[in-house]
């Protein structure tokens, strides 16, 4: 089952994920309405009219889905990159999942 930005830009994952969760794998994932109650939450803790800055790294930085006015680089200390993160999308499947970097306290 395969994930391309194609479908990260159209919004496709969801139904991507829903179609690996009719194949017998138990996943859990937000509604869309959850989605979007979660981001306004996150919104509303911030002061009006302020700016949002993102800590990316990997494909975030080099094929970013998301537009930004500003880039800056920056360190996190106490945290490195490890393959910890399991996915069946895009770069394994149910029987043989691909790993992918993931941020990890040291």
């Amino acid at each position: 089952m395969s994930l391309s930005r194609s479908d990260l830009e159209a919004g496709n994952e969801q139904t991507r994920l829903l179609e690996a969760s009719h194949s017998g794998i138990k996943l859990t994932t937000l509604s869309e309405d959850e989605l979007q109650r979660s981001l306004d939450e996150t919104l509303q803790q911030q002061p009006p009219n302020s700016d949002i800055w993102i800590f990316a790294y990997g494909s975030l930085i080099w094929n970013p889905l998301i537009k930004s006015v500003e880039r800056r680089a920056g360190i996190i200390h106490g945290w490195h990159r490890r393959f910890c993160t399991w996915m069946i999308l895009g770069r394994g499947t149910p029987d043989s999942p691909g790993l992918l970097l993931g941020l990890v306290i040291n």
